[in-house]
C-alpha cells in the first residue's frame, strides 16, 4: 500500500497522545560526554538507551524529535579531580529546568551548570569533566 505525500490532520487529542509517547520515549535517552579541561565545549560522548527496548533508528528519531521540541531536561556536571598528594575526588552539580525549553538553551545552561561544579574545586587538580542530559517525563 503506498503511503500519501500529504501529512493527514491530527485532532488534539490524537496530537497530545503522540506528544506523551515521544516524551517517555525521549526520557529513555540519556546524552552524554566527557571532555579535559581548557577543551571549549569539545566534549566526546554518545547516547545511552535501552538496547532491548528501542533501535537505532528509534534513538535518532526520538532524538531529532527532542532537539526540536520545548522539553523539561535535567542535568548532571561532573568534575573529576586528583589533588596533589593523590587522593581522586569529584564534584558535581544537578539541576532540572523548571520549564519547556529547547536544546540550544540547556547547551548554555549545562555549561553553566559546568562552572559550578569546577568553582567548587581546585582549577590544578582538574583532570576530566563529564556531563549526563535528558527529558523529564
Amino acid at each position: 500500500m503506498a503511503r500519501s505525500k500529504h501529512k493527514r490532520k491530527v485532532s488534539g487529542k490524537k496530537h497530545k497522545i503522540y506528544q506523551d509517547r515521544s516524551r517517555r520515549l525521549a526520557s529513555l535517552l540519556v546524552w552524554h560526554g566527557v571532555g579535559h579541561p581548557g577543551d571549549d565545549d569539545d566534549y566526546v560522548g554518545g547516547i545511552r538507551w535501552p538496547r532491548h527496548l528501542l533501535s537505532a533508528q528509534d534513538v535518532d528519531r526520538i532524538t531529532r524529535w527532542a532537539l526540536a521540541t520545548p522539553n523539561r531536561w535535567w542535568c548532571r556536571a561532573t568534575v573529576m579531580c586528583v589533588a596533589d598528594d593523590g587522593t581522586s575526588y569529584q564534584e558535581a552539580a544537578e539541576s532540572e529546568t523548571l520549564q519547556a525549553c529547547v536544546a540550544n538553551e540547556v547547551s548554555h545552561w549545562r555549561m553553566g551548570l559546568m562552572e559550578d561544579a569546577k568553582a567548587r574545586c581546585n582549577p590544578r587538580h582538574i583532570i576530566a569533566e563529564k556531563f549526563e542530559t535528558g527529558v523529564i517525563a
